[in-house]
């Protein structure tokens, strides 16, 4: 029974991970569209590209703190 558990248990953190992994994927896939799709190069619309590049930075573990 134990064996059956560890395996359970493996699975679920291996599917959580994958899970995970996908929804950061998405996140970013969107926060880069959204980027792509603002042309406006105002001094207010420029700071939001900042902080999208910083955003999907930080969620890609490219700036830690």
């Amino acid at each position: 029974m134990s064996d059956l558990q560890d395996i359970i248990v493996s699975n679920s953190i291996r599917s959580f991970k994958q899970g995970m992994q996908h929804e950061r994927q998405h996140i970013i896939q969107l926060l880069a569209e959204t980027k792509d799709q603002t042309l406006c190069t105002c001094h207010g619309c420029e700071e939001w590209l900042n902080a999208l590049d910083y955003i999907i930075a930080r969620i890609e573990n490219k700036i830690h703190d």
